[in-house]
Parts: C-alpha cells; structure tokens; sequence
C-alpha cells in the first residue's frame, strides 16, 4: 500500500462533528461516578503575579532553560526525562509556580485546589463569573464551565484544573464555554477526563498512548469559545502557556486573534485525544454510521488569523488532524520549534489550497514516527510560497527511533494497515511540503 494510502480525509468523509454546530447546549443528567463531591464556594481567589511566558525553544535556539541541551531536541521526546519538550513534567497544575499541594478544601482529588463551588458534578452547567481583571488560581472546575456567562473579562487561569465527561453525551459535555469579550489566559492549568487520574494507555513515559482506545468516547469532552450573551460576545483572545491537554475531542476555542494581541499556545502539551481507535474510527455511543473525528488544536474553518503555536507537543492516536486549520485562505499565524506525531493528516493549514495562505511561518518543527499516523504528515502536498505570499518553511525535521512504527493505521472502511516507508534513515532529515512529508530530504526546503 501507498504511503498516503488513500484520499485526505480532512472533511471528505462522513465524520461525527463537532457539538457545537447544533448550536445548543442543555443542562444535562447526573455525572459517572467521578469522585463528584461537595466543597465550599472559592467566589475570592488569591491573586498573584501571572507567571512570564516561557522565552521561544527552537532547534538551535534553546531557551535559558534548556540551554545545556543545545541542539538536543531532535534526540528526545516528550516524558523522556530530557524536559526539553512540552510534556508531564513541565505543564499542568502541579508545576505552576504557585502550586503547593497543600490546603485547598476540594472534594475530588486534587491536593492543593478550592473548588470553585460546592457539590459541582460532570456533565452539570457551571456558572463562573467575576470582575474584569480577576485572577483564579489553584481552582478547580467540574463541569461545563460557562465563563463569564454574565461578568467578567480579562480573566487569567494560574493552576487550575478543569475536567468534564461522562454522562452519555459524550463529545457533546463542553469542558469550557467562553463568554469572555476580550482575553483569557491560561498558565500551568490542566484539562481532562475527569473519569480518570492518567490517560489510559499512557504510563508517563511516552508522549503519547501507542495503543488505542484511551479515554472512552463517553467521559470525553470538548472546548468551545464564541458564545455570547448580551455584552458577553465570546470573542476573547485565547492565551495558553505551559496546559496539559487529553482526554478530548477537539479544542475548538482556539482561533482568530488580532494583529496587536495573538492567540498563543506556548509550551502546551496536547495528547492523548479521546477514543483513539483509528482502525476503525468506531467509537462506542457514536451511532452509526458516523466515524469518529479527532483534532488537537482546532478544528478552525476559513480565514484563521494571528495564531502562534509554539514549543508544543501535539501528538495522539486519531483520525483527523493534530493542527486542524483546514479551511482556505489562512493568514499570520507562527508555527514554531512543534513535536508533532500521530493524527489523520497531522498537520493541515489551507486544505487542498494552501498557496492562498498568506504570511504562514512553519519552522522548526519535528515529526516523530513515536506513533503511527493514518494517512500522512500533511494533508496535502504544494509548493509553500508558490504565490509569493510571504509564507516560510524552514529546518522542519523527521525523528525516528528505533522500534518505532513503519505501518499507518488502517485506512477507514477496513483497508490493513500499510507501510509509511519510514525507517532509522530519516532521523534528522528534512520535511519538505512538496510531498506531504512523505519522502526525506538531506537539504533543507528552500521553496
């Protein structure tokens, strides 16, 4: 079988989408059993100094943190030990700054937390408002969280946790849905399953579950921003540095900034998507016969604009896309010094058009064979900047490892899984857009 073994499924197939296009979202039934408890109200959080983002981590441009590992990135992986890639050791709430793990009066786990209000269960509507400029940290939050609902701007997340699922809604059990007009920022906050402490399948010491199905479809959830009530537009800037990220099935809040304030993901790691089961894309409770669609960041129609996503880790087993901006034309987004692995098509800016993009920075960016993609890299071969449309491709390499996968998954409809081509002769080589990512290259791209 070919290496791209069949079409781009990037919207081309019948695919379960995301919740949000029904445009409601209802007050649903009690939670599984989560640990769901009572606690008191945490309506003041302490405010302190909204740790700095992390300086830009690029191959050859190592930050102060990781200085003595120059040039080191394309040698490792995120949970190795190395902390040179976004992973467990360095995201989530308990390594933000201010995180003690001691104290706190919440009821589920979470050593350290308030929770923001008593007897919060999953799957239940969580009201969250406050003055403009308030600062919630070490909080955690159950349910679907309605932020600012009714007040409230400019909010900024330090150590936080947010989880959702069950309930038999599946996808559909929104994790956050934002009212915010203008900016939210998350440092060191964690979103998750909250059936489950560690993503099934992941022991800590890959970046990624190797084996599908992980969190369940049905203790799923996702993100969704642009909900509006009276001034609360929804239109808030998303700002992400240092978040832990699994058990979900799109993160859908993510897109469109302005040219004076981006949307950034920095240090972000992203794994784990929920229901990975790629060789069928069959997720118990999905009915038939929708397949099953996962996206890391996104997905984001046309026009996604002033994005940068840099020094993350986007990597999971899944159908779709790891970076879902599969709409065209895209403008101004940086995509920098990435791990990317698994997914559909991992990486998708521009669909099947991505000349009309214009002032795209691709760089920097590593793909891992860690675990077997369905179809390619990238969802569609060209020629970057064949327009003169100001878009770079630069010093994007491939990493593999001995051990690692040489088949995608199976293509969906029951084709057998079928060789990527991949081997240890790639490591270090370059990936060119030309091909998709599918052939290596000893130069760099230079189009």
């Amino acid at each position: 079988m070919p290496a791209d073994n069949s079409s781009p499924q990037g919207g081309t197939r019948p695919v379960r989408r995301r919740a949000f296009l029904a445009g409601t979202l209802g007050t649903v039934g009690a939670a599984l059993t989560a640990g769901c408890g009572s606690a008191a109200h945490h309506g003041a959080a302490a405010v302190r100094k909204t740790p700095s983002p992390s300086p830009s981590l690029v191959l050859g441009s190592p930050s102060e943190t990781t200085k003595k590992k120059r040039g080191s990135r394309i040698h490792q992986r995120p949970n190795d030990g190395s902390g040179v890639w976004a992973d467990f050791s360095n995201t989530g709430y308990r390594n933000d700054p201010g995180y003690t793990g001691k104290g706190g009066n919440c009821t589920h786990g979470y050593a350290g937390l308030d929770d923001y209000a008593p007897g919060m269960t999953a799957n239940t509507l969580l009201y969250v408002n406050a003055p403009v400029g308030h600062v919630f940290s070490q909080i955690h939050f159950r349910g679907t969280a309605l932020l600012g609902h009714d007040t409230g701007d400019m909010w900024t997340f330090n150590g936080c946790v947010f989880d959702n699922g069950g309930g038999g809604k599946g996808e559909a059990d929104f994790i956050i849905q934002i009212y915010l007009p203008t900016l939210g920022t998350w440092n060191y906050c964690t979103f998750k399953s909250c059936d489950f402490s560690m993503p099934p399948g992941n022991d800590g010491k890959v970046s990624t579950s190797h084996s599908y199905p992980g969190t369940p479809w049905l203790s799923s959830y996702e993100s969704f921003n642009n909900a509006a009530n009276g001034q609360q537009t929804g239109n808030a800037v998303v700002r992400r540095y240092h978040c832990d990220v699994w058990g979900n099935a799109g993160m859908q809040d993510v897109f469109n900034g302005t040219p004076s304030d981006h949307v950034i993901l920095d240090w972000c790691y992203i794994h784990d998507q929920a229901d990975t089961n790629w060789s069928t894309a069959r997720a118990a409770g999905v009915p038939y016969p929708d397949f099953y669609h996962h996206d890391g960041i996104g997905p984001g129609g046309n026009n996604v604009h002033w994005i940068d996503i840099t020094n993350c880790t986007i990597a999971s087993l899944g159908t779709t896309n790891g970076i879902a901006f599969q709409g065209s034309p895209n403008s101004n987004l940086v995509i920098t010094g990435n791990y990317l692995a698994g997914f559909g098509n991992t990486f998708n800016i521009g669909g099947s058009d991505m000349t009309a993009n214009t002032n795209v920075t691709f760089t920097d960016n590593v793909f891992s064979a860690e675990v077997p993609y369905l179809f390619r890299p990238m969802y569609w071969p060209g020629a970057w900047d064949s327009a003169g449309k100001g878009q770079v491709w630069r010093r994007n390499r491939f990493q593999f490892f001995d051990g690692d996968p040489t088949l995608t998954g199976s293509v969906v409809g029951g084709s057998p899984p079928g060789p990527n081509g991949m081997d240890p002769s790639w490591q270090g080589m370059y990936w060119w857009p030309t091909d998709a990512g599918q052939t290596p290259h000893g130069s760099d791209y230079t189009g």
